[in-house]
Protein backbone atom coordinates (compact mmCIF):
# COMPACT_ATOMS: atom_id res chain seq x y z
CA UNK A 1 0.00 0.00 0.00
CA UNK A 2 1.17 3.52 -1.00
CA UNK A 3 1.04 6.42 0.95
CA UNK A 4 2.48 10.33 0.88
CA UNK A 5 5.53 10.20 3.17
CA UNK A 6 5.31 13.43 4.86
CA UNK A 7 7.89 16.34 4.86
CA UNK A 8 11.75 16.15 4.99
CA UNK A 9 11.47 17.72 8.33
CA UNK A 10 8.79 15.25 9.49
CA UNK A 11 11.38 12.69 8.75
CA UNK A 12 14.05 13.94 10.39
CA UNK A 13 12.11 14.27 13.44
CA UNK A 14 11.27 10.46 13.35
CA UNK A 15 14.95 9.85 12.99
CA UNK A 16 15.92 11.88 15.87
CA UNK A 17 13.76 10.37 18.38
CA UNK A 18 14.43 6.76 16.82
CA UNK A 19 10.96 6.55 15.20
CA UNK A 20 12.60 5.03 12.01
CA UNK A 21 15.47 2.87 12.65
CA UNK A 22 17.72 0.88 10.52
CA UNK A 23 17.26 -3.20 10.68
CA UNK A 24 20.57 -5.40 10.78
CA UNK A 25 20.58 -5.98 6.85
CA UNK A 26 21.66 -1.97 6.32
CA UNK A 27 25.04 -0.57 8.67
CA UNK A 28 27.04 1.19 5.78
CA UNK A 29 26.57 4.51 4.85
CA UNK A 30 28.65 4.49 1.60
CA UNK A 31 27.65 8.22 -0.41
CA UNK A 32 30.35 10.44 -1.06
CA UNK A 33 30.11 13.96 0.09
CA UNK A 34 29.66 14.82 -3.74
CA UNK A 35 26.68 12.94 -3.84
CA UNK A 36 25.00 14.40 -0.76
CA UNK A 37 25.71 17.78 -2.73
CA UNK A 38 23.29 16.07 -5.83
CA UNK A 39 20.74 15.05 -3.80
CA UNK A 40 20.21 18.19 -2.79
CA UNK A 41 20.11 19.88 -5.86
CA UNK A 42 18.06 16.92 -7.43
CA UNK A 43 15.66 18.41 -4.65
CA UNK A 44 16.15 21.72 -5.04
CA UNK A 45 15.72 21.39 -8.87
CA UNK A 46 12.27 19.51 -8.23
CA UNK A 47 13.14 15.84 -9.30
CA UNK A 48 11.27 12.95 -8.66
CA UNK A 49 12.75 11.61 -4.92
CA UNK A 50 11.56 7.97 -5.17
CA UNK A 51 9.76 5.38 -3.05
CA UNK A 52 10.69 4.31 0.66
CA UNK A 53 9.83 0.91 1.55
CA UNK A 54 8.68 0.95 5.82
CA UNK A 55 8.23 -2.07 7.93
CA UNK A 56 6.37 -1.32 11.14
CA UNK A 57 7.37 -3.55 13.61
CA UNK A 58 5.27 -4.36 16.73
CA UNK A 59 6.49 -4.59 20.37
CA UNK A 60 5.54 -8.44 20.37
CA UNK A 61 8.61 -8.87 17.61
CA UNK A 62 10.65 -6.16 17.97
CA UNK A 63 12.85 -7.71 20.17
CA UNK A 64 14.20 -10.12 18.30
CA UNK A 65 15.99 -8.82 15.93
CA UNK A 66 18.89 -6.09 15.75
CA UNK A 67 18.09 -2.66 14.87
CA UNK A 68 20.51 0.42 14.46
CA UNK A 69 20.44 4.47 14.68
CA UNK A 70 21.05 6.56 11.39
CA UNK A 71 24.58 8.10 10.63
CA UNK A 72 24.72 11.74 12.04
CA UNK A 73 27.97 12.63 12.03
CA UNK A 74 29.80 10.66 9.72
CA UNK A 75 33.53 9.93 10.39
CA UNK A 76 35.36 7.86 7.72
CA UNK A 77 37.70 6.07 10.56
CA UNK A 78 36.00 6.68 13.42
CA UNK A 79 31.95 6.44 12.72
CA UNK A 80 31.24 5.06 9.20
CA UNK A 81 28.92 2.59 10.62
CA UNK A 82 25.63 2.90 12.15
CA UNK A 83 25.39 2.71 15.66
CA UNK A 84 23.38 -0.17 17.04
CA UNK A 85 19.90 0.45 19.42
CA UNK A 86 19.33 -1.26 22.60
CA UNK A 87 15.93 -3.33 22.52
CA UNK A 88 13.13 -0.50 21.72
CA UNK A 89 9.18 -1.13 21.47
CA UNK A 90 6.87 0.07 18.21
CA UNK A 91 9.25 1.47 15.98
CA UNK A 92 9.46 1.20 12.05
CA UNK A 93 12.57 0.10 10.43
CA UNK A 94 13.27 1.33 6.79
CA UNK A 95 13.68 -1.12 4.47
CA UNK A 96 14.52 0.47 0.93
CA UNK A 97 16.10 4.84 1.57
CA UNK A 98 18.42 4.21 3.95
CA UNK A 99 21.35 5.93 1.80
CA UNK A 100 18.77 8.91 0.90
CA UNK A 101 17.22 9.35 4.37
CA UNK A 102 20.92 9.39 5.89
CA UNK A 103 22.33 11.49 3.25
CA UNK A 104 19.31 14.17 4.46
CA UNK A 105 20.08 13.51 8.16
CA UNK A 106 23.92 14.04 7.84
CA UNK A 107 23.25 17.18 5.61
CA UNK A 108 20.62 18.50 7.29
CA UNK A 109 21.31 17.91 11.01
CA UNK A 110 25.65 16.60 10.91
CA UNK A 111 28.24 16.77 9.52
CA UNK A 112 31.14 14.23 7.64
CA UNK A 113 34.55 14.10 7.76
CA UNK A 114 36.61 12.18 5.19
CA UNK A 115 40.28 11.35 4.91
CA UNK A 116 42.46 14.27 2.92
CA UNK A 117 44.59 13.33 0.15
CA UNK A 118 48.09 13.04 0.90
CA UNK A 119 47.54 12.57 4.69
CA UNK A 120 47.99 9.51 6.78
CA UNK A 121 45.19 7.42 8.60
CA UNK A 122 46.49 8.09 11.72
CA UNK A 123 46.64 11.96 11.20
CA UNK A 124 44.11 13.45 13.41
CA UNK A 125 44.07 16.35 10.93
CA UNK A 126 43.40 14.06 8.29
CA UNK A 127 39.88 14.14 8.93
CA UNK A 128 38.73 17.81 9.12
CA UNK A 129 34.44 18.14 10.26
CA UNK A 130 32.27 19.90 7.89
CA UNK A 131 29.21 20.86 7.44
CA UNK A 132 27.30 21.27 4.36
CA UNK A 133 26.71 24.47 2.84
CA UNK A 134 24.69 26.17 -0.22
CA UNK A 135 25.97 29.27 -1.87
CA UNK A 136 23.36 31.89 -1.95
CA UNK A 137 25.19 33.85 -4.37
CA UNK A 138 25.36 30.89 -7.44
CA UNK A 139 25.16 31.45 -10.87
CA UNK A 140 21.58 30.50 -11.98
CA UNK A 141 23.36 28.45 -14.29
CA UNK A 142 23.46 25.14 -14.95
CA UNK A 143 26.75 23.57 -15.27
CA UNK A 144 27.83 20.67 -17.62
CA UNK A 145 26.82 18.24 -15.32
CA UNK A 146 23.26 20.13 -14.78
CA UNK A 147 23.93 21.02 -11.70
CA UNK A 148 22.40 24.66 -10.94
CA UNK A 149 22.42 24.65 -7.12
CA UNK A 150 26.12 25.02 -5.51
CA UNK A 151 26.48 22.52 -2.37
CA UNK A 152 29.37 21.74 -1.12
CA UNK A 153 30.66 20.23 2.65
CA UNK A 154 33.08 22.90 4.03
CA UNK A 155 34.53 23.70 7.41
CA UNK A 156 34.43 27.65 8.85
CA UNK A 157 37.66 28.51 7.37
CA UNK A 158 37.16 27.35 3.83
CA UNK A 159 33.02 29.16 4.17
CA UNK A 160 34.84 32.53 4.66
CA UNK A 161 32.82 34.76 2.23
CA UNK A 162 34.44 35.71 -0.51
CA UNK A 163 33.38 37.67 -3.77
CA UNK A 164 30.63 35.63 -5.74
CA UNK A 165 29.91 33.77 -2.36
CA UNK A 166 27.41 33.35 0.43
CA UNK A 167 27.85 29.90 2.38
CA UNK A 168 25.10 29.34 4.12
CA UNK A 169 24.99 26.61 6.85
CA UNK A 170 22.33 23.93 5.70
CA UNK A 171 21.45 22.87 9.23
CA UNK A 172 20.15 26.63 10.26
CA UNK A 173 17.59 26.01 7.93
CA UNK A 174 15.46 23.94 10.11
CA UNK A 175 15.52 26.51 12.72
CA UNK A 176 14.82 29.25 10.70
CA UNK A 177 11.24 30.93 9.57
CA UNK A 178 10.50 32.01 6.13
CA UNK A 179 9.90 35.78 5.34
CA UNK A 180 11.52 38.38 7.39
CA UNK A 181 13.39 36.63 9.25
CA UNK A 182 15.19 35.34 6.07
CA UNK A 183 15.30 38.71 4.57
CA UNK A 184 16.97 39.94 8.12
CA UNK A 185 19.74 37.19 7.94
CA UNK A 186 21.06 38.39 4.23
CA UNK A 187 20.85 42.38 5.46
CA UNK A 188 22.89 41.23 7.92
CA UNK A 189 25.29 39.81 5.67
CA UNK A 190 25.54 43.14 3.83
CA UNK A 191 23.89 42.31 0.73
CA UNK A 192 22.29 44.55 -1.43
CA UNK A 193 20.08 44.57 -4.77
CA UNK A 194 20.51 41.56 -7.32
CA UNK A 195 22.74 39.51 -4.76
CA UNK A 196 19.87 40.06 -2.20
CA UNK A 197 16.66 39.16 -4.84
CA UNK A 198 19.06 35.69 -5.72
CA UNK A 199 20.55 35.10 -2.43
CA UNK A 200 16.69 35.01 -1.13
CA UNK A 201 15.20 33.00 -3.97
CA UNK A 202 17.51 30.63 -3.14
CA UNK A 203 16.87 30.82 0.58
CA UNK A 204 13.32 30.40 0.54
CA UNK A 205 13.94 27.28 -2.23
CA UNK A 206 15.59 25.31 0.58
CA UNK A 207 13.07 26.50 2.84
CA UNK A 208 10.28 25.03 1.01
CA UNK A 209 12.24 21.89 -0.22
CA UNK A 210 12.85 21.25 3.61
CA UNK A 211 8.95 21.16 4.41
CA UNK A 212 7.82 19.42 1.45
CA UNK A 213 6.33 15.80 1.28
CA UNK A 214 9.52 13.70 0.71
CA UNK A 215 8.05 10.64 -1.22
CA UNK A 216 5.57 7.85 -1.39
CA UNK A 217 6.18 4.98 1.25
CA UNK A 218 5.06 1.68 1.05
CA UNK A 219 4.99 -0.75 4.23
CA UNK A 220 6.22 -3.99 4.37
CA UNK A 221 3.72 -5.90 6.50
Amino acid sequence: MYKPGGTIATALGRIQQTNYVLPAIQRVFVWKPEQIGRLFDSLMQGYPFGTFLFWKVEPATSGKFKFYDFVLNYHQRDAAHCPELPALLAITAVLDGQQRLTALNIGLRGSMAVKQPNKWWNNPDAFPKRTLRLNLLASPEPDEDGVVYDFCFLDDAQATRTEGTLWFKVPDILGMKDGPAMLNWLVAQQLTGDDRSRAYATLDRLHRVVGFLYAKVRNAT
